[in-house]
C-alpha cells in the first residue's frame, strides 16, 4: 500500500483511525496532510462525516459489505478555502476475526475525477449555450423571413397583373417553405434531425393558403406522409421540391376548371423514398407542353438543382386523367432522431 502509486486510505478500529499513502497524500491541502496520519475519521474528514463519509464506513463496518461510488463529489477544506473534489472510490472490508462484526477496518481504493468532472460540466454548460444561441437565431432567421413575406404580400396587393400576383405567391411559398423549417427547429429537441414527413405536411397546408387564397378553382390538397428524418439541408431540398412542384400544379393544371385535387405522398419504396405529387388537371399533349415550357423556368431549375443535392431523380407521367411527378432518392439519406 505505502510504495503504490495509486491513491488508497484505511480506516482502523472503533475510532476509524486514518492511514494513508503518499499518492492519496498529494490530494490533500496542508491542513490535512501530515496531520491526518493517525487522526480519527470524524476529525480528518469533519466536512464531510454527517452526510458522506460517516454513514458509508458504518455501511461496511457493520458488516453489509463493500460500496462503490463514481464521481462521488467529497468536498475537502484545503489551501484555505472548502473544494469541491470529485472521487470514484470503493469502500472495502478488512476482516478482523476479533471486531464484533468481523470486520475491523475499511480500505478505500480511489482516484480523484475532479478534472474529469469539471471538464465535463464545463463542456455541458457550453453545449447548453450554444443551444441557446442556436434556437435563438432559428427564431430571429424565421422572424425575418416572415418580415420578407409580408413586405412581399404587401407589395402583391398593389398588383392587377395576375401573373405577376402568381409569380409573388411562389416566392411567398419559397420564403415559407424556409420559415416552416426553422420554426419546427426552433422547437426541436434535436436540430440535426428533422421530421420530413411533418414538414411537408406543414408545408402544403401553408401552400394552400398562400397560393390558392383569391383563387377561383376550388384546390382539395390531400397530404399522406411517413417520417422520415433528414439533416436540414436535405429536408429543405425535399421541402422545396414539394413546394414547386404542388405551386406549378396549382398554376397550370386547372385551367379553365372549378376545382381539382392534387395528392401528395412520401413513402418509403424499398430502398428508396419517393416524393409524389399528383393532380387530376390537364395531362395530355397540352400539359406536357405546359411542362416542357415551365421546365426551363427557375421554378424547374429549383427543383431539378434540389435533386441532384439529394442524389435523386425525378420522372413525370401525364395522362387524360392527370400528371404526376415523382422523386426517387436513396434511403440511406435518412439520418438518427435522438
Amino acid at each position: 500500500m505505502l510504495t503504490t502509486q495509486h491513491p488508497m486510505l484505511i480506516f482502523w478500529g472503533p475510532d476509524h483511525l486514518c492511514f494513508y499513502n503518499d499518492a492519496f497524500a498529494r490530494s490533500l491541502g496542508p491542513e490535512k496532510d501530515p496531520a491526518g496520519l493517525g487522526a480519527p475519521a470524524k476529525v480528518m474528514w469533519r466536512e464531510t462525516w454527517d452526510e458522506i463519509t460517516g454513514p458509508q464506513i458504518q455501511h461496511v463496518m457493520s458488516g453489509r459489505g463493500a460500496t462503490w461510488h463514481e464521481n462521488q463529489l467529497v468536498p475537502i477544506d484545503r489551501h484555505g478555502v472548502r473544494d469541491e473534489v470529485y472521487w470514484t472510490y470503493s469502500f472495502n472490508p478488512i476482516n478482523h476475526p476479533e471486531a464484533p462484526t468481523g470486520v475491523g477496518g475499511v480500505l478505500v481504493i480511489c482516484t480523484e475525477t475532479t478534472h474529469q468532472v469539471k471538464s465535463e460540466q464545463h463542456e455541458r454548460a457550453e453545449s447548453a449555450r450554444a443551444h441557446v444561441n442556436l434556437k435563438e437565431t432559428h427564431h430571429r432567421v424565421k422572424n425575418n423571413l416572415m418580415t420578407i413575406m409580408a413586405i412581399v404580400g404587401l407589395e402583391r396587393r398593389k398588383l392587377d397583373n395576375p401573373e405577376l400576383r402568381q409569380s409573388l405567391d411562389r416566392i411567398r411559398a419559397r420564403l415559407d417553405s424556409f420559415a416552416q423549417l426553422y420554426e419546427m427547429m426552433l422547437v426541436a429537441d434535436d436540430e440535426d434531425a428533422v421530421d420530413a414527413g411533418q414538414y411537408i405536411r406543414r408545408l402544403c397546408e401553408k401552400l394552400s393558403e398562400i397560393t390558392m387564397s383569391g383563387s377561383t378553382t376550388k384546390v382539395d390538397c390531400r397530404v399522406q406522409t411517413i417520417s422520415v428524418y433528414l439533416n436540414p439541408d436535405d429536408a429543405i431540398s425535399l421541402g422545396a421540391i414539394a413546394v414547386e412542384l404542388t405551386s406549378n400544379a396549382v398554376t397550370h393544371a386547372f385551367q379553365d376548371r372549378n376545382s381539382g385535387v392534387i395528392d401528395v405522398r412520401l413513402l418509403r419504396d424499398g430502398d428508396d423514398f419517393s416524393l409524389i405529387i399528383c393532380d387530376d388537371g390537364i395531362g395530355d399533349n397540352e400539359r406536357a407542353h405546359e411542362q416542357s415550357s415551365s421546365s426551363t423556368g427557375i421554378g424547374m431549375e429549383l427543383v431539378k438543382h434540389y435533386a441532384q443535392s439529394l442524389d435523386g431523380s425525378l420522372t413525370t407521367e401525364a395522362s387524360e386523367s392527370g400528371t404526376t411527378v415523382t422523386l426517387r432518392f436513396p434511403a440511406s439519406r435518412e439520418v438518427a432522431a435522438t
